[in-house]
C-alpha cells in the first residue's frame, strides 16, 4: 500500500493545497484521511458481505448489465489515474532533467517498464514496491531536518478560510492518498 500511495503526488500537493486552503491545510488533510479511512471501512464491509473480487461484488450488486457497466467505469478509471501519474512523472522529468528528449521516448520506457513488472510475476511486482519504498524514505528525514527551522505560529490563524476553500485544499490533496483501492 505504501508503494501505491507514495507517487507523484507528494510532488506537488504542498503548493496546491497552500493556493487553496492557506494555512488550514493541515486540516484538509486531515480531513482527506478520514474521507480514506471511512472509504477503506466501506470497502472492508462490501467485502466481508460478498466474497470475491470488486467485479463479482458489483454483478452481485447490481447485476449483470448496470454490474460490469460499473465495472468498466472503474477500468476507466484506473486507466486515467496511470495515464496521470505517468503524466506528471514525465513532466518532473522534462522539467528538471531532460528537456529535448520527446514525451513519446518516456512514455515507451515507462510502457515497457510496466510491462515488464507485471508479468515479471509477484517478485518482481514485490522487489519494486520494496525498492520504491526504500527510495522514498529519506523524505521523511527531510522533513525532520526542516522541522527545526519551521516557525509554527505560521499555522496561525487557525479557521481562517471558508469551510469551502478547506474542502477544496482535501480535494486537492486527494491524489496524493489514492492507491488503496486496488
Amino acid at each position: 500500500m505504501h508503494s501505491m500511495q507514495t507517487g507523484i503526488g507528494v510532488l506537488s500537493f504542498q503548493r496546491v493545497l497552500a493556493k487553496t486552503s492557506g494555512t488550514d491545510g493541515w486540516i484538509s488533510i486531515l480531513l482527506a484521511g478520514l474521507i480514506v479511512h471511512i472509504m477503506i471501512w466501506v470497502i472492508y464491509k462490501i467485502f466481508s458481505i460478498v466474497p470475491g473480487d470488486i467485479i463479482s461484488a458489483n454483478n452481485h450488486a447490481f447485476g449483470k448489465w448496470i454490474g460490469n457497466f460499473f465495472n468498466l467505469l472503474f477500468i476507466l478509471y484506473f486507466l486515467i489515474l496511470g495515464m496521470t501519474i505517468m503524466i506528471s512523472y514525465i513532466n518532473v522529468i522534462h522539467v528538471w532533467m531532460f528537456e529535448e528528449v520527446g514525451s513519446w521516448a518516456f512514455s515507451l520506457v515507462f510502457l515497457i517498464l510496466i510491462y515488464y513488472i507485471k508479468t515479471g510475476g509477484f517478485r518482481t511486482i514485490t522487489g519494486i514496491a520494496f525498492l520504491g519504498s526504500i527510495l522514498t524514505y529519506w523524505l521523511l528525514f527531510v522533513l525532520f531536518y526542516a522541522m527545526k527551522y519551521s516557525e509554527f505560529t505560521n499555522l496561525l490563524p487557525v479557521f481562517h478560510h471558508t469551510l469551502l476553500d478547506i474542502l477544496k485544499g482535501t480535494r486537492s490533496t486527494s491524489l496524493t492518498m489514492l492507491g488503496f483501492e486496488p
